[in-house]
């Protein structure tokens, strides 16, 4: 079954719909995947690479760990930031079913759109721009409560993976007994111009 562009597959004849499966976290994902005009589309090959670990650690990773960033990230996230603190205050787990989260900043309803943009001091004045016109879009075409959330990252069991501020998704692949392969996309808005795409 396919969703947002997605395909969703299964070896299992038994597996309940994917409506069912996903539940509510679909709320999450659209706040995510329609919030441009048009959705989303992938730019280029996937980056792959070879972990060693059991199969179920890249998606447990993603599944809603908001401490992590200011802590292992230290570097690009202190812990005095700015960042840091607006994840303290507002950063919330939403597990809407056992397997699936989401980690986010749920900003107060008064939050300016550049505040909710996930911009950092490395984003052109140009990009920035186009993100805070369509964060002045997003409660017209989804609702004002999926407006307010600045995503941080998304997890589907059993290895679905979206890392909302990199606009990148990934997916875990098992090899052999304590061995995966990752494979990371990265997402465009479909209807950006060209320019915008490359940043």
């Amino acid at each position: 079954e396919s969703i947002f562009g997605l395909i969703f597959g299964s070896l299992n004849p038994e597996i309940e719909p994917l409506g069912d499966y996903l539940g509510n976290l679909r709320f999450y994902m659209e706040a995510f995947f329609e919030r441009f005009p048009g959705g989303l589309e992938i730019i280029g090959p996937p980056h792959k690479w070879q972990l060693n670990c059991n199969w179920k650690l890249p998606v447990e990773n993603m599944l809603g760990d908001i401490g992590h960033a200011p802590f292992l990230h230290g570097a690009l996230v202190a812990p005095e930031s700015d960042s840091a603190k607006e994840i303290e205050e507002f950063a919330v787990t939403v597990v809407p079913r056992a397997g699936h989260s989401a980690a986010l900043r749920l900003m107060p309803p008064d939050t300016k759109a550049e505040e909710i943009c996930n911009v950092d001091p490395f984003t052109s004045p140009l990009l920035k721009e186009y993100l805070v016109d369509i964060q002045r879009t997003v409660a017209e075409r989804l609702t004002p409560l999926q407006a307010r959330i600045k995503g941080m990252s998304l997890g589907v069991y059993p290895n679905l993976s979206l890392l909302w501020g990199q606009s990148t998704l990934r997916v875990s692949h098992p090899r052999a007994p304590g061995q995966i392969e990752y494979w990371s996309w990265c997402l465009v808005p479909v209807e950006a111009p060209d320019d915008i795409k490359a940043q």
